[in-house]
């Protein structure tokens, strides 16, 4: 039977499904971060327009306060060039733009807006703290919420001549505006920064982003634990199928005994020297016990897993119950003097106990017929039975090869066998899985402390 359930182990059918799916997964969410990317640039791309709309009806509605506090009459640009038209006849209310280019170049109306921002400028300049405000109003309407400072540049010397932005703040990520001409020759221009512009939508994709890789790596978990189950699931079938036909090989050696002791017990020499006589009737009911017990494990476990598995709970002698199943195991040695068990007991004069006998029995007679098995000789074992905390303790020790500290987390697995290679002991790997599912019926607990080299001490605490 196999050493241990390698449930790690995938076919190459298993593992080429589990990595297709954990691939797929991948790409989708690559797909989702660059759905994720293309939508973050479309809302970059939206605020910019926002905002420049806005900065444009920010300047307008800025230099019409101005123009409208101003005690100077507002002005009619009536012609560009140095040279009067003959129609104009007062030039109280013209501005002349001196140079036709500009006029040509960039557009007539960035050139009087510009015009009209100089003539606006002589009584009242622009305050860029009273255009905040003004922005504000306007940005809160257009549904742009974000920290904001406006500048008024100097594009020819590359400086910036007026800004709001204080001091200690720190500006991050900065979202500018298109810059708008605030004098004739458009030197000058005025432009409005949002101050971590998509911080709103930072928050929206962080939290998009962790719960599709939460998703993500639920799903690729999922596919794990799903190929995990399947490869668990195979090697338990495998392992069940070679634990009924080693169960078929064992039962065949007990009933070749039984056949064997009939055959003897009908001869009528045996039947008249009483030492071979009760030596084969010893024989015939060690090997009737062994099958017993192994078909009432199995019995056992196979209830379990059904659900259909109950204790009947009896009071006995707890004290007697072991020492009767020690002086079994005694008197079925072959070799006299092979075995030695020292047997003490603290049961403090009360001497009962509460669980079901007949798998207790089944309990202590694995513990320490696997304490015999993988002892060396001389096989030496102890076993203490003693009342702890309202519970009676009952352990085994033994002197044999011990157990490794990555081998004691799974022998109590279900078809786990440690040390097979080390020793030509047989089993099944049932033994203490069943021990284990016994003892928490009992709502007991069993644990193992062990040094490789230096034996094993089980022990299981059974609470009354």
């Amino acid at each position: 039977m196999s050493q241990e359930l390698n449930s790690n182990i995938f076919s190459k059918k298993d593992a080429r499904i589990t990595i297709g799916s954990i691939v797929v997964v991948i790409l989708i969410f690559l797909s989702q971060l660059f759905l994720m990317y293309r939508w973050y640039q479309s809302n970059i791309d939206l605020l910019h327009r926002e905002l420049n709309l806005a900065v444009d009806e920010i300047q307008k509605e800025d230099l019409n306060r101005r123009l409208q506090k101003s005690v100077l009459p507002t002005p009619i640009i009536q012609y560009y060039g140095k040279d009067k038209p003959s129609e104009v006849t007062d030039t109280t209310n013209v501005l002349v733009i001196d140079s036709k280019g500009a006029m040509d170049s960039i557009g007539s109306v960035i050139t009087m807006n510009g015009a009209m921002e100089d003539f606006a400028a002589q009584t009242y300049p622009i305050n860029l703290i009273e255009l905040d405000s003004v922005a504000k109003k306007i940005l809160e309407r257009r549904g742009i919420t974000n920290s904001f400072y406006s500048e008024i540049i100097d594009k020819e010397a590359n400086v910036i001549l007026d800004t709001t932005i204080p001091s200690n703040i720190d500006k991050g990520d900065v979202l500018s505006s298109s810059e708008i001409p605030v004098n004739a020759p458009l030197t000058k221009v005025l432009r409005i920064n949002l101050i971590n512009p998509m911080s709103s939508f930072y928050k929206e994709m962080i939290l998009m982003l962790v719960l599709s890789l939460l998703l993500c790596v639920a799903l690729i978990y999922s596919f794990y634990v799903h190929q995990r189950t399947l490869a668990r699931q195979k090697e338990v079938a495998k392992l069940k199928d070679e634990l009924y036909s080693s169960v078929s090989h064992e039962f065949k050696r007990p009933l070749h005994a039984l056949v064997l002791v009939i055959s003897m017990l009908g001869n009528p020499k045996i039947l008249q020297d009483e030492a071979k006589r009760i030596r084969y009737t010893k024989l015939g009911e060690r090997e009737i016990d062994k099958m017993k017990g192994q078909v009432e494990m199995i019995l056992t476990m196979a209830k379990d897993e059904e659900g259909f598995f109950n204790l009947v709970y009896t009071d006995f002698d707890v004290v007697n119950f072991v020492r009767t199943t020690i002086d079994m195991f005694l008197a079925i040695q072959e070799k006299p003097g092979e075995l030695e068990i020292e047997f003490t007991e603290e049961m403090q004069g009360n001497y009962m106990m509460n669980a079901d006998a007949d798998h207790m029995t089944l309990v202590i007679c694995n513990l320490i017929e696997n304490a015999i098995k993988y002892s060396e000789v001389p096989k030496k074992v102890k076993i203490n039975l003693s009342r702890y905390n309202k519970s009676i303790r009952f352990s085994v020790k033994d002197n044999g090869l011990g157990i490794s500290q990555e081998d004691q987390s799974r022998i109590f697995d279900r078809y786990v066998r440690v040390n097979e290679n080390a020793t030509n002991a047989k089993g099944h790997g049932i033994g203490l899985h069943y021990v284990k599912r016994i003892v928490e019926k009992h709502k007991g607990t069993v644990s193992v402390n062990s040094v490789p080299g230096e034996g094993s001490e089980f022990v299981v605490v059974i609470p009354q």
